[in-house]
């Protein structure tokens, strides 16, 4: 099988040249938000009202959403602090394999 030569520069202007013409994707964020994903794991972080009192209700459905299991909600009082458990389970994926399917 012989080689053409340019045969590589040609398929590689064709390609930019589709790509030149479809519709850019690219969003305007500050007037279109982005869309968050449904499983999305940002920063764990308490939630207080304007008059500075912690809105936590103790309802559990953070620590049972929680995938890996690293929300602990205890009865005592933590004074606005919460424990987040990241051992070995969890750094290394040990623990993973029924959120892995999600």
């Amino acid at each position: 099988m012989s080689s053409i030569p340019g045969l590589g520069l040609m398929k590689g202007m064709a390609l930019t040249l589709r790509r030149f013409f479809q519709p850019a994707v690219t969003i305007k964020y500050p007037e279109v938000p982005a869309d968050i994903a449904v499983k999305y794991r940002g920063r764990l972080q308490l939630l207080y009202d304007e008059h500075g009192t912690l809105k936590c209700e103790t309802c559990f459905q953070c620590a049972q959403a929680c995938p890996i299991e690293c929300i602990d909600m205890g009865g005592t009082d933590t004074k606005g602090r919460y424990a987040v458990h990241w051992g070995a389970a969890e750094t290394y994926g040990e623990r993973r394999e029924e959120s892995a399917l999600r």
